[in-house]
C-alpha cells in the first residue's frame, strides 16, 4: 500500500497548482491529497480546523507576511516555499521567517519535490531525539541542520541557517562568512554571511584566491589559517582595507575547510568591528565552525539528485 501523505498548497496561480499536481502524479510509492487555498486568510482556517497536514507548500508570490503567519500560528508544521526563481539573498528571510525549504518549483520533477517533503518531515519528526542526544550547542546545531539536508534545496540556505545559529549563540559578538571556492579553484564565491553589510558581500563575491588577497583569499590560497588582527595594519589586507574598513571591519580570521579528498572548498571567518587577537578558545571555537561547514557541505554534495 502506497504511503499517504496531506498537504496544503497555498496558491492562487491555478496553473502552477496544476502543474505540481501532474508532477506529483508522476511519484512511485506515494499518494497525496492535496486541499487548496488561494489566500492567507483560508490558509489560516484551514491549518486551524485541520492540523493534520503534513506539509505545507507555500507559494511566495503570495504577500510577504504568509509564511511569518502560518509559522507563527503553527510553529511545527514543516513548510516549503515555492519559487519559479530564488535570490540567494532572499535565503536569510525565509530562513528568518520560518521556511524549512526551498523548491524551484519549475525547475525540478515530481521526484525530487516527493524527497523534498519526506526530508523537512523526517527533519521535524526526528529533531527531538537528535537534539536531545547532543553534548553541547554546536552539536545540536548541526545535527539539527544536517538532518534537514536535501539536494532540491540550494546548498546556500543550509549555510545560511549555520550561520545564523552559530551567530546566536550567547556571547557571540562577531559576523561570520563561509565562502566557497569556484569550479575553477581560482575564486571564493559568497556562501553565506547574513551579518555583513549586503554591499561588502557583493564586493568580495568572486574575489581572487591568492596571497595577500585579504584573510580568507590568503587562506585558501595557503591551506592554512589566517588571524589578522587589525585590518588597517595587515599587511595581508594591504588592497582591501579600505573597503573593510568602509564597512566597519577591523578584524578577520579565517579558516579554510576541505572536502573528503583534502582539497580545499572553502573558508570560514569571523569579523570584528575592533582589533582583537584570538583566544585559545576562540581560536578552537572558529576551527569547530569551519569543521561544521565542511561535514555540511560535503554530505550536502553526495546526496543523490533524484
Amino acid at each position: 500500500m502506497n504511503r499517504f501523505l496531506h498537504l496544503l498548497l497555498v496558491t492562487d496561480n491555478h496553473s502552477s497548482a496544476l502543474a505540481l499536481r501532474e508532477k506529483l502524479l508522476e511519484v512511485e510509492g506515494l499518494e497525496f491529497g492535496i486541499a487548496q487555498v488561494s489566500n492567507l486568510n483560508d490558509a489560516l482556517e484551514k491549518l486551524s480546523t485541520n492540523p493534520n497536514f503534513d506539509t505545507v507548500l507555500l507559494d511566495l508570490r503570495l504577500p510577504s507576511e504568509a509564511l511569518k503567519k502560518i509559522r507563527s500560528q503553527n510553529e511545527t508544521i514543516p513548510i516549503i516555499t515555492l519559487h519559479s526563481e530564488l535570490e540567494i539573498e532572499q535565503l536569510s528571510e525565509f530562513i528568518r521567517d520560518g521556511a524549512d525549504s526551498c523548491l524551484l518549483i519549475d525547475k525540478i520533477d515530481g521526484n525530487r519535490i516527493a524527497i523534498s517533503i519526506l526530508s523537512v518531515m523526517r527533519s521535524k519528526e526526528d529533531s527531538s531525539t537528535k537534539l536531545a542526544i547532543a553534548t553541547d550547542p554546536l552539536d545540536k546545531l548541526e545535527q539539527s541542520i544536517e538532518q534537514e539536508l536535501v539536494a532540491t534545496t540550494p546548498l546556500t540556505f543550509f549555510l545560511e541557517k549555520l550561520v545564523r545559529g552559530l551567530e546566536n549563540l550567547p556571547a557571540v559578538d562577531h559576523k561570520i562568512s563561509i565562502l566557497l571556492i569556484d569550479e575553477t579553484r581560482k575564486r571564493l564565491l559568497h556562501g553565506a554571511a547574513p551579518s555583513l553589510p549586503p554591499a561588502y558581500n557583493a564586493a568580495i563575491d568572486g574575489i581572487a584566491i591568492g596571497y595577500k588577497v585579504g584573510s580568507c583569499g590568503t587562506a585558501a590560497f595557503c591551506n592554512h589559517p589566517v588571524y589578522c588582527v587589525d585590518i588597517t595594519t595587515d599587511p595581508l589586507w594591504e588592497d582591501f582595507s579600505e573597503l573593510a574598513i568602509s564597512h566597519g571591519l577591523r578584524a578577520c580570521w579565517s579558516i579554510p575547510f576541505s572536502n573528503n579528498n583534502r582539497e580545499v572548498i572553502g573558508t570560514f571567518a569571523i569579523y570584528y568591528d575592533k582589533p582583537k587577537f584570538p583566544t585559545a578558545a576562540e581560536r578552537q571555537y572558529i576551527h569547530r565552525g569551519a569543521d561544521i561547514a565542511s561535514r555540511l557541505i560535503n554530505a550536502y554534495r553526495s546526496l543523490p539528485l533524484a
